[in-house]
């Protein structure tokens, strides 16, 4: 398995200068090795609209960063390692020296799985539909630069990996979106049917006429509505049943049931240990996973606790939170996937945190972190990046 080193990006943060705008992000990105300035070089915030390409002296300014909010700059170039840093709008103005590492490959004592003749041909059904994901919006989805993205079947540990040197170029016609996605990790796991990709993405108004034109404005409030931001938004501010949700605990066991066999759904033939077949039991046993749901609604108070600053952001849970989105009905493009069952009248998900803490960070934007730390079933695990807002994106009121 192709691994990386990583090795500590040095940071440096000068002292602050006048601005013609307070609320900004100035800088300079350098090359690690030689010093150099790096043109070119994609420096945003993640989830935002706001980014710039570094100029020929690998200068960027960010200005009209909001006050009040918590965010993630992104330093980004093919060849080189992601950067990213944490800050929050009361540190601005900013003035900073980023100096980025070259990709490096560890080549002993490392088994890299080597990337896939025609890769895209094989597997590039399999990406878009759990990349760009399967909804009304994702449909007419479209990525520009396919032939960046490399796989890699780890068939050791039957899994898929796709990797990118560089922006995905998404263009998202439907919610009037141009996308630029630093593709960080995509793995499928065919054992499980389970998927992990993670990424920062930048948007870009596909057409810069303001205000929004009203078809992208209607689609866009459709796709906020019931989203994880919208979630996340409404649990931090305590307004989990006026916006629409309803949240509550959740225990999974593993039963084992004692299943009659009546013989008309199986062409399954025993044999004993000499060859000679056997008469089918009449009974089986079957592995299933019972879900036993709380009686009470939460609210808030009950789920989001306060964290070191005293502020109330850190999300923590047993077992799983089960969340219904009351306002909506399942889309036809989500309940198709189930055999023989109608819409429901709501949409429901799962949650579960994987981390030991069994806590994850929320911010009032919406945002949460670790992302990886989240596990999510149902319907929001199905919405994928073709129904992606940028966390600056609020309703009209």
């Amino acid at each position: 398995m192709m691994k990386m080193f990583s090795f500590t990006v040095k940071l440096l943060l000068f002292t602050c200068i006048a601005f013609s705008q307070t609320n900004s992000v100035t800088g300079i990105i350098v090359d690690a090795g030689d010093g150099q300035s790096i043109t070119g070089c994609n420096v945003f915030i993640s989830n935002t609209t706001k980014g710039k390409v570094t100029d020929t002296a690998g200068r960027f300014t960010l200005y009209g960063i909001p006050e009040g909010k918590s965010y993630e700059l992104v330093v980004s170039s093919a060849g080189y390692e992601t950067f990213t840093y944490a800050f929050s709008s009361a540190q601005l103005p900013l003035n900073l020296k980023v100096s980025l590492n070259r990709k490096i490959l560890a080549m002993q004592n490392v088994t890299i799985v080597p990337v896939e003749i025609d890769g895209w041909i094989k597997w590039g059904p399999l990406f878009l539909k759990n990349f760009l994901g399967t909804s009304e919006n994702a449909l007419e989805c479209e990525i520009e630069n396919t032939n960046i993205i490399e796989f890699r079947r780890n068939k050791k540990e039957n899994r898929l990996e796709a990797s990118a040197d560089g922006f995905l170029v998404i263009k998202n016609y439907r919610l009037g979106f141009n996308i630029k996605y630093q593709l960080e990790q995509f793995i499928y796991d065919f054992k499980n049917k389970s998927l992990t990709y993670q990424g920062y993405p930048l948007f870009e108004e596909m057409e810069m006429e303001l205000p929004v034109p009203p078809k992208f404005g209607r689609r866009r409030l459709k796709a906020y509505n019931g989203s994880l931001i919208h979630f996340m938004r409404s649990l931090y501010s305590n307004s989990l049943k006026a916006e629409g949700f309803e949240a509550r605990r959740m225990v999974r066991t593993i039963a084992y049931d004692t299943i009659m066999n009546d013989f008309r759904h199986t062409n399954l033939v025993l044999y004993d240990s000499t060859g000679k077949k056997i008469k089918m039991p009449a009974y089986y046993v079957k592995k299933a996973a019972k879900d036993n749901f709380g009686t009470t609604t939460l609210n808030s108070d009950s789920i989001l606790f306060k964290g070191s600053d005293n502020i109330k952001d850190i999300l923590s849970f047993d077992n799983y939170l089960v969340i219904r989105y009351l306002s909506e009905s399942e889309p036809v493009e989500f309940s198709r996937q189930f055999m023989n069952r109608k819409s429901q009248h709501f949409q429901l998900t799962n949650f579960i945190i994987l981390n030991e803490e069994k806590s994850i960070l929320i911010r009032p934007d919406g945002y949460y972190f670790p992302s990886l730390d989240l596990l999510i079933e149902g319907y929001l695990g199905w919405e994928k990046i073709g129904d992606l807002l940028p966390l600056d994106y609020y309703p009209p009121k």
